[in-house]
């Protein structure tokens, strides 16, 4: 039997491995590869090495290439915020190299193939969904994959409030986040995370109120 090689990190044309296609299970071993021009797409080793494949199809052909450019000139690429933000969104789902992967790909997330394999169909989504300048990309089940579904436009502050790592505390019948409690109550938000996290208090208890 031929020894295994990894391909990743190596560059094949425009073709960067990222990894090992694990969904695809056949004798031969298919890669998971990012082109230069953004998109992602899984390749046969075999393709890569011989040079049969060296991109992710954006150059298969004059037509191609031409929609490309047009592509590039209507949405700015690099340039425009919204690009950016879908950049950003693949790469926390794909790139390993990228300080968020493990709260994203590292965890399983990943993006639906409507959206990681066209940018203007996420475009269109997003205009189509309230996007506008400051608003940020959220998924409303942050354990959830990234797809029309699962996501919505939110301010800055609000996606704040939804991270896995927010603590939340139900007083009263009603549940906020510790820092909304901080600011209803007064109390510095570390006096409140001290006292759940380290010491463990009942959330009737959070707001009390030091003795003297």
């Amino acid at each position: 039997m031929p020894k295994f090689k990894n391909l990743t990190g190596l560059k094949f044309g425009k073709l960067t491995v990222i990894e090992l296609d694990s969904s695809y299970t056949k004798k031969h071993k298919k890669w998971f590869c990012e082109c230069d021009c953004g998109n992602f797409t899984s390749v046969f080793g075999t393709n890569l090495k011989q040079g049969v494949t060296t991109s992710c199809g954006c150059q298969s052909s004059r037509n191609n290439a031409r929609e490309l450019v047009k592509v590039n000139t209507t949405h700015g690429l690099s340039r425009s915020k919204i690009y950016r933000i879908y950049h950003t969104m693949k790469n926390r789902c794909y790139k390993k190299s990228s300080k968020p992967y493990n709260d994203y790909g590292g965890r399983g997330i990943i993006i639906c193939n409507e959206w990681l394999s066209d940018f203007e169909s996420f475009q269109n989504w997003a205009i189509s969904n309230g996007y506008e300048e400051g608003l940020t990309l959220e998924r409303i089940d942050v354990n959830g994959n990234y797809e029309p579904s699962n996501c919505k436009w939110i301010t800055q502050s609000e996606q704040c409030n939804n991270k896995r790592t927010t603590l939340y505390a139900t007083i009263k019948g009603e549940t906020k986040t510790l820092k909304e409690w901080s600011l209803l109550s007064g109390i510095k938000y570390n006096t409140l995370h001290t006292r759940k996290r380290v010491y463990g208090w009942d959330d009737e208890d959070l707001l009390r109120k030091p003795r003297g």
